[in-house]
């Protein structure tokens, strides 16, 4: 993130770099991409570069593509601007406003495989059967966007059936785990209206769609060796802190 900071505004200076997060690391909750936004943005700051928001999210995504090789602009622009947003790629993206309450329970357990190794698994099964996977990305895709006018709709139980439709090909794919199943399934048994990985797979998070069964769910994903954690969404990205 330094490096590609510096290239960037053409100026350089030695650091000392503190984070502190609450969020587990590795878990696809898209914690190396707030780490690489926040360290450039507070870098180019204190150097004396009130860089924008758009140019913040661009570096952020380099600064992802140079540490995974292949990377989604997804993480570093939901941290960049916060809130929900529909991302078009090579266009932008649009930040949606759902008119009703989204609440989400997180089930997390320990991380089996990095980012890349699922990335690389991904490619390597596209390679030896390309119309198959193909055909489960289009479906995905299809899903996104039935999801998008879902969250517009504020309609939660078709937001939670296409959430249960995307986990089923995420699993095709062989991203997910047993430890993130056996979480997807106590959550769905439990109450939930949706439950899927989120992130690369190989371990990490669930994400369940909880209106009335907060505490039901949290208390089958403890059971099942995960550790729940009950989130809000925030419209709020990246934010400058004068210490």
């Amino acid at each position: 993130a330094i490096e590609i900071t510096s290239e960037y505004i053409k100026e350089k200076s030695g650091v000392n770099v503190y984070i502190n997060s609450e969020m587990p690391i590795g878990a696809g909750l898209g914690t190396s991409a707030a780490i690489s936004v926040a360290t450039l943005a507070a870098y180019s700051y204190t150097l004396g570069h009130e860089l924008n928001l758009n140019e913040i999210a661009k570096l952020g995504h380099a600064v992802e593509l140079s540490v995974q090789g292949i990377a989604s602009p997804m993480d570093t622009t939901i941290t960049t601007f916060g809130g929900i947003i529909w991302l078009m790629p090579n266009i932008g993206f649009e930040q949606l406003n759902p008119t009703i309450e989204m609440p989400f329970i997180l089930g997390y357990v320990k991380r089996e495989e990095s980012t890349a190794k699922m990335v690389k698994k991904i490619k390597e099964l596209r390679e030896k059967n390309e119309k198959i996977i193909e055909m489960i990305m289009s479906s995905i895709g299809v899903i996104a966007e039935e999801g998008k006018l879902a969250i517009l709709k504020g309609d939660l139980e078709k937001l939670g059936l296409l959430m249960n439709i995307n986990h089923g090909l995420l699993e095709s794919l062989g991203v997910s785990t047993k430890l993130l199943n056996d979480m997807v399934y106590a959550s769905r048994s439990a109450g939930a209206l949706g439950a899927k990985l989120t992130g690369a797979g190989g371990g990490g998070c669930i994400i369940a769609l909880s209106p009335n069964k907060k505490r039901e769910i949290s208390l089958a994903i403890r059971l099942v060796g995960g550790i729940p954690m009950e989130i809000q969404l925030s419209k709020e990205g990246l934010k400058k802190h004068n210490p």
